[in-house]
């Protein structure tokens, strides 16, 4: 008759050998992964030059509005 609360004793697990050697598919999606990273940081620069070189122009442009406004009204 089978005990169902038996516990076993079992060896303690191990870590394999060559443990630290990485498969070469790894390696492969790391460097992946470093690319799409200097990617993101390389658009992330160029949308925020973007975006203060709007704000630029809207300055400029509500200045340009303000000094044509104040042209006709005098």
């Amino acid at each position: 008759v089978p005990d169902e609360f038996l516990i076993e004793k079992r060896n303690p697990l191990t870590m394999p050998p060559n443990f630290d050697l990485l498969p070469p598919d790894s390696v492969n999606q790391n460097n992946q992964k470093d690319e799409k990273d200097n990617l993101k940081e390389i658009f992330n620069k160029n949308l925020g030059k973007d975006k203060k070189d709007a704000e630029i122009n809207k300055g400029t442009e509500s200045g340009s509005l303000e000094k044509s406004i104040l042209e006709k009204i005098k």
